[in-house]
């Protein structure tokens, strides 16, 4: 699923991740794309800010800048 946010960042998922599940812990990625730098830093900073706020116990978010891979 493509979600076309403002100002040029497009978000692809959340989808199950290549290996869906590890140690019984339920795994997905998202991939999120833009040509400014500055605006993709304040949109992922929001969604961090965001999560931690509303988080559950147990649930955690790692954010990978560049990835090599998604898996």
């Amino acid at each position: 699923m493509l979600k076309k946010h403002k100002k040029g960042i497009d978000v692809l998922g959340p989808a199950p991740s290549l290996v869906a599940r590890v140690r019984g812990r339920h795994r997905f990625h998202m991939l999120v794309k833009g040509a400014e730098p500055g605006v993709l830093h304040n949109f992922i900073s929001g969604v961090i800010k965001a999560f931690d706020d509303r988080a559950a116990s147990g649930v955690t978010l790692t954010v990978d800048i560049d990835p090599l891979t998604v898996v």
